[in-house]
């Protein structure tokens, strides 16, 4: 039931099919668990982040579910990638994949990494990844996710980095 498969991801500059003008890291890994099978609905699909507030170099964990329906209760597209973003502006989530995506705060927004998902969908993700060089602030991590010919963002979750 608790199966956990883990996958590096090491990303390359043409990720979206060219150069970005902001900044991307090296890595970022992601675990999935469940049998597609056997998810069930779940009560929220907002991620959790641990630990709540870090350093910069700090590695931190973005956890949650996938969706397996749709807004109609009928099974949904998979999703079949996760992007990572800090102090992407959520309201703005579509800007993400323009020249100039808009911050949530003063700063520099960040595509921090994306990990492909196994389709069909299992039931969840553990994300990883280091907090980038930044002042010390609150900020919001924002998981987008592909599939079906488009993309949606998931609920932010807010980092402390003192």
């Amino acid at each position: 039931m608790r199966s956990w498969y883990a996958i590096l991801v090491l990303l390359a500059a043409g990720c979206y099919g060219g150069a970005m003008p902001h900044a991307r890291s090296s890595q970022v890994t992601a675990e999935y668990r469940g049998a597609p099978q056997a998810c069930g609905r779940a009560r929220s699909y907002a991620p959790r982040l641990t630990p709540r507030e870090a350093s910069p170099g700090t590695r931190v964990t973005v956890a949650g579910r996938f969706p397996q329906y749709g807004e109609n209760g009928k099974p949904g597209a998979p999703t079949t990638k996760l992007a990572v973003w800090w102090n992407l502006r959520p309201e703005r989530y579509d800007t993400a994949v323009s020249a100039h995506p808009l911050p949530d705060r003063r700063g520099r927004v960040l595509e921090l990494g994306a990990v492909r998902v196994p389709v069909p969908n299992p039931c969840g993700y553990r994300i990883s990844f280091r907090i980038p060089d930044v002042s010390p602030s609150s900020y919001r991590v924002v998981l987008l996710g592909f599939g079906g010919g488009g993309f949606a963002a998931f609920a932010p979750v807010r980092l402390t980095v003192g």
